[in-house]
């Protein structure tokens, strides 16, 4: 799949895609205190040949339970959208949920978007006394029809 999570709106700013770690997302808190950070990211399509429909972006934990469901106070909440969410905002989503995104491309005009980023804010929670660890395998995942031309 051509479409890929970027840390801004530039092609060169891609993460790594499928634990390849080449760029990994990395965050550092501090479990002494407790952190909450947002962090905003941009999802587009590098292949001009393919437009996407469907696309839904899912925080995943794929070894560790509960680092994202906001049990024991470990959390990840995902919204859509340019503007900084409000903490009314936040408040409405809950831990682990997937967002809907828009659609990248038209497959009746053959027009791929790739010069379109779509952005989307990710909040990560971690609890006051937390212990010093190391967590890999918490994923974005992002899902869609991939439409071809």
């Amino acid at each position: 799949m051509s479409l890929g999570i970027y840390s801004s709106p530039n092609p060169s700013s891609i993460f790594s895609i499928d634990g390849t770690f080449t760029n990994p997302i990395r965050m550092s808190f501090n479990g002494t205190t407790g952190t909450t950070k947002i962090f905003k990211y941009w999802l587009r399509n590098s292949n001009d040949e393919t437009s996407f429909t469907d696309i839904t972006i899912t925080p995943v934990s794929l070894d560790i339970p509960n680092l994202v469901d906001g049990t024991n106070g470990f959390g990840w909440k995902l919204i859509a959208g340019d503007t900084l969410p409000t903490e009314d905002a936040w408040d409405d989503v809950d831990y682990g949920d997937p967002i809907t995104m828009a659609d990248i491309g038209d497959p009746d005009t053959e027009d791929g978007e790739t010069y379109t980023y779509l952005p989307f804010y990710v909040r990560v929670e971690v609890p006051r006394g937390s212990e010093i660890s190391t967590y890999q395998n918490v994923t974005i995942r992002v899902e869609a029809l991939e439409n071809p031309f």
